[in-house]
Order: structure tokens, then sequence, then C-alpha cells
């Protein structure tokens, strides 16, 4: 079933492996969909965010009894958390995190309950939960605009189903959900923005100066504290001004980075639900294995160096259209890269392991540059690795 091609009676075999497992697996998973939906709206709330934050940390840890794997969840999450600190408007630091969590949670779970009802079968209530969600939310909050909100998990979980029924690859399937990510999230901030009345021709100029101004004046509170302390911070409001304007201008490629992060993890929470639960014994390489193009790793490289270059003296606009681009490209590649490099039961050489050291030690100080040189280890990896002879001497015919 690895074919690139798939036919009809290849489906069909591909839908039976898709056994439904006992109620109870499919149960929890809506449960956790509809808390999920729930909360999402109200994580605003501190003590609401927190609590969802705890439950999914808490299943997920039950679903795979690994430190590690919450772990893996957890650095996004932590990186969230110290994006929602630029933002002055966000009321709760737990905000973006605790969000995060729910889109990851209820487009897992959803896509996990509506795999195994897509016959006519009980329980087609679990389906409506969703739906239950919104209108409890509406119900609490009287705001209709923020019940609508809960209905984000269940586009991913749709999705996320389709893409797996369908039996995409993993690439595309995770490339369509950061798609649908992508527009859902921006729909939803222009409906909120219409219905509050701030949707103007001058939105993006507003908010782009509201960033700068908040980005400066944090980092003018960092110097009055260390002052306080007696310790010199030395960034100047030149300085300050300098970052902030550097930040929006790869805000386009963060937000698109931030999007296929959470559709790779939802998409990653779904295979571990689909294995941890037993509907499927071991995973097809087709859903699991990620890869990308020879032609993004070019296309990172050449834009990487560009903007480097470009942006020397001065940001051009072609500079920072080649840093955004370059930045879209950096979490898929940086993820082979990683993988190479710490690859549990494969071989390493002297080299690898002197790359891992590095890459570790370089991400506690410098985590960007950590990123991008991980980055092009995974361009190396699909650029050349191929093409290098196998220890054995043969010949490696994959491209």
């Amino acid at each position: 079933m690895e074919n690139t091609t798939l036919q009809r009676k290849d489906l069909a075999v591909w839908h039976d492996m898709l056994s439904p497992p006992e109620k109870g697996p499919v149960t929890i998973s809506a449960i956790m969909c509809f808390l999920a939906c729930l909360i999402l709206p109200m994580t605003d709330h501190q003590a609401l965010s927190l609590l969802l934050l705890a439950g999914c940390v808490l299943f997920y840890y039950l679903l795979t009894r690994s430190l590690m794997a919450v772990l893996y969840y957890a650095v996004p999450g932590f990186l969230l958390f110290m994006l929602g600190s630029l933002f002055p408007a966000i009321p709760n630091p737990f905000l973006l995190p605790s969000a995060f969590a729910a889109l990851l949670i209820g487009g897992g779970c959803g896509a996990f309950v509506l795999i195994h009802r897509h016959t006519p079968k009980r329980d087609w209530y679990l389906l409506g939960l969703p739906v239950a969600a919104f209108a409890l939310v509406w119900l609490i909050t009287g705001d209709p605009m923020r019940g609508l909100l809960s209905l984000l998990p269940l586009v991913m979980a749709v999705t996320a189903a389709l893409c797996l029924w369908l039996y995409q690859r993993r690439t595309e399937s995770t490339l369509t959900l950061a798609i649908v990510l992508a527009i859902a999230l921006a729909v939803a901030a222009l409906i909120t923005l219409a219905w509050m009345g701030k949707l103007n021709g001058d939105l993006l100029t507003h908010t782009a100066n509201e960033l700068r101004e908040s980005i400066v004046a944090m980092f003018r509170g960092m110097n009055t504290v260390y002052a306080e302390a007696g310790v010199h911070l030395g960034v100047s409001d030149v300085d300050a001004a300098n970052v902030a304007a550097l930040f929006v201008n790869v805000l386009p490629g963060l937000f698109i980075c931030v999007c296929s992060i959470t559709a790779f993890l939802i998409w990653r929470i779904l295979l571990q639900l689909l294995v941890g639960f037993g509907t499927l014994p071991r995973l097809p390489l087709r859903v699991a294995a990620f890869t990308m193009s020879p032609l993004s790793a070019i296309l990172f490289i050449l834009a990487y160096f560009a903007s480097l270059i470009s942006n020397g003296s001065t940001v051009t606009l072609f500079g920072m259209v080649c840093e955004n681009l370059s930045l879209i490209l950096e979490p898929g590649l940086a993820l082979i890269g990683f993988s190479v490099l710490f690859a549990k039961g494969a071989a390493r050489s002297c080299l690898s392991r002197l790359l891992g050291f590095a890459l570790i030690v370089t991400f506690w100080f410098q985590p960007a540059m950590a990123l991008a040189l991980a980055a092009f280890v995974g361009c190396f990896q699909i650029l050349v690795a191929p093409r290098l002879p196998r220890p054995d001497g043969t010949d490696d015919p994959r491209h």
C-alpha cells in the first residue's frame, strides 16, 4: 500500500484496516475533544487555561507513557508562552499555549472519533459534541462570536480525518492541515474584528505599529528591572526598535510556521491515538514518514543566504521576502535534521555525535541558530545523503 497512485481496492483495504476499537477509547477521545472545544474560547481565564493544559498533559502522558513525548509538545508551547508576552492585549500569559493545546487535542481526538464513525452505527451523538460546546459557550458568555471559536478544533478534526480516510502521505496531510488552519484563523480574526467594528483599511499598519511599541516598551521595562537590581542590560531604544522591526517583518512567516507546526503535531497525535488505542497494530510508512522535496531544500538554502546578503546593511523588501520564505521552510527541514542526528537505534559516526552535541549547546544559547543548523543538516540529508554510497558498498537507489 505504499504506491504513489492508489486504486479503489487499495483504499478499500485501508478502510478495512481502520477497524473500530472498543467503545471506551472513542468515548474518551470524544470527551477530550468536547472539553478542548468548550475551553478554547474561554482561555483568557487563567484558571480554565491551566486546567486545560493540565488535562491535555495528563491525557497524552497516559496515552504514551513517555515524559519525553510530552516534552516534545512542551517546547512549542513554551515558545508560544514567550511570544504571548509581546502582545499587551493578551490578558493571560497561558492563552496561546492553552489554545495551542486545545487545537492539538481537539483536532487529533476529533479526527479519531470521525474515523471510527464513518458508517451508520451507534454513538452518532458524539459527532455533535463540538456543536454542543458552541451552544454552551454562547450560553455562558452571551457572545456568539466567542462561541464560534469552539468550532476551530472541529474544522481541524474533519480535515485530518479526511486526509487519513484518503490515505494521504504525511507531508501532504501536514500541508493541507496547515493551509486549512491558516485560513480558519484568518477568517476568525476578520469576523471578530468586523464584529468589534475595528475592521478598516489601516488595520495591518495599526497592528504592526502597536506590536513595535509593545516590544520597545518590554525592553524598557526589562532595562528598568535590571537597573534596580544593579545590572546594566545594555539594550538601547535603538536596539529595541531594530528587534521590533525585525520581528514585525518576519511575522507572516512566523504565522505560517506556527500553523505548520500545529498541523504536524495534530497529525502526530492522531497517529498516536491510532496505535495507542489499538486501531492499527503499526503505522504504514505512507502516513508516518515525513519527507520534504529537494526543491524545498534548495529554496531554503537560496532564501537563507539571500536574506543574509540583502539585509546585511539595511532591511530590503527582497531580503524580507527571502527571510520569511526560509522561516516557513525551516521547521520541516530542522525536524529532518534532528531526526537524522538523534534517531533511536541509528548508527552514529563521530561527526554526527559532534554535530548533535553542538546543536544541543547552540540551542541552549542561540535557539534560532540551532534550528538553522538543523535545517542545513536536513538539506544535506535530502540533497546529498541519498546519493552517497552505502556502508556495504552499494548505491542507495532512493531519491
